[in-house]
Parts: structure tokens; C-alpha cells; sequence
């Protein structure tokens, strides 16, 4: 057992790497600390590499975009962090919602159309719209706006499916517990945006 063990992890280092650091972003991105950018700008690093393994090109571009916006991120929250570690949790405003569905359905037909006929995307489909959904994701967090987990659990769902597909084990169960640390996330959040008060963002 113990040398099966070994061996799993001697042929999967990048796959295990890439787990251990996701979760413990996760964790920070539930406790609403401003740790969880640091180590946002190394995670997507290793997905970047194992999505072009799993030919999951819109994660690529997503990763990227991640990896910059975790940057401006930090940045953006070091500036307007409160004395609490959690900081200030917003609701997301019906107006601002509708432009943000607006921006997405427009932002997906050309995605689509560049994954569907320039690259070997296994279904691009797929891709296209767990990439949109988490460049919205992003944007969200980084204003600390609640709603954010939502569109974490829809791309974890289609990640989860996407490399599943690839037979790449490791990242599906990775992407499975993140869809359910996606509810325990938006439920926890929900609570610290009642203890702090604050005015939704409009």
C-alpha cells in the first residue's frame, strides 16, 4: 500500500502540488484573508501547465488572468483593508448584475467561436463558459462581492467534468470538493457581510 501510495505520488507531483496549494487558497479565500492573493499568484502557475495537458485551453487564458488579477488584487485589498482580517462584504446590486450578464453573453460568443475552430478544445462549449464565468468570479472577489462563490461552483462543476474527461484524477477531485467549499464559502460569506453592515456596491 505504502509503496502504491509512492509511486502515485512519484507520477503525479504536479497534479498533488497543484491540489495542495489550491486548498490552501480555498481555505484563505473562506476566511476572507488577504493571504489568499500571495498564494493565488502561485497557484495558477501549475494549472496552466496541467490545462494544456488536459487540452482545456480557456483555463489556460483564465489562469493567466488569474494569475494578473491576483496581483491587482492584493493590491486593491491591502489599500482597503479594515482591522479585521475579513475585511468589508458586499451584496452585489441588481443593476450592476445585468451589466455584468450583458458583458458575459457578449464576451462568449467570440471565445467560443476562437476555442471551437482555432484549437483542439475537447468541447469547447464547456470551456468557453466556466472561462467567462471566472473572469466575472475574479472581478467579484476582488471587489469582495459575495455572489462571487456562485461563480465559483458553476466553473468548479464544469472543471471537475472537463478534467474528469482528461482522466486527469487528481484535478476532479480537486475541483469537486472546490464546488463544495463553493456553498460553504457563499453561506459563510453571507454571515460576514451581515456582522460588518455594509452598503452593497452599486
Amino acid at each position: 500500500m505504502l509503496a502504491a501510495t509512492l509511486e502515485y505520488v512519484l507520477a503525479h507531483p504536479i497534479e498533488l502540488a497543484a491540489a495542495l496549494v489550491n486548498f490552501i487558497w480555498v481555505y484563505l479565500e473562506y476566511k476572507a484573508s488577504v493571504w489568499l492573493w500571495p498564494v493565488g499568484i502561485i497557484l495558477p502557475l501549475f494549472y496552466i501547465y496541467l490545462s494544456i495537458e488536459a487540452q482545456f485551453y480557456g483555463n489556460v487564458l483564465i489562469n493567466l488572468y488569474y494569475f494578473v488579477t491576483c496581483i491587482v488584487g492584493w493590491i486593491v485589498w491591502l489599500r482597503h483593508r479594515s482591522d479585521t482580517e475579513e475585511g468589508a462584504i458586499v451584496d452585489i446590486t441588481a443593476r450592476r448584475l445585468a451589466l455584468f450578464l450583458i458583458g458575459a453573453v457578449v464576451a462568449y460568443a467570440p471565445m467560443y467561436y476562437v476555442l471551437a475552430h482555432h484549437t483542439d478544445s475537447l468541447v469547447p462549449w464547456a470551456d468557453t463558459l466556466a472561462t467567462v464565468v471566472s473572469f466575472v468570479g475574479m472581478i467579484w472577489l476582488a471587489r469582495r462581492i459575495r455572489q462571487h462563490w456562485i461563480c465559483w461552483l458553476v466553473a468548479n462543476v464544469i472543471s471537475l467534468a472537463l478534467f474528469y474527461r482528461a482522466g486527469d484524477n487528481v484535478s476532479t477531485v480537486v475541483f469537486a470538493v472546490n464546488a463544495c467549499i463553493s456553498v460553504l464559502g457563499y453561506i459563510r460569506w453571507g454571515k460576514l457581510r451581515h456582522s460588518n453592515s455594509v452598503t452593497p456596491i452599486s
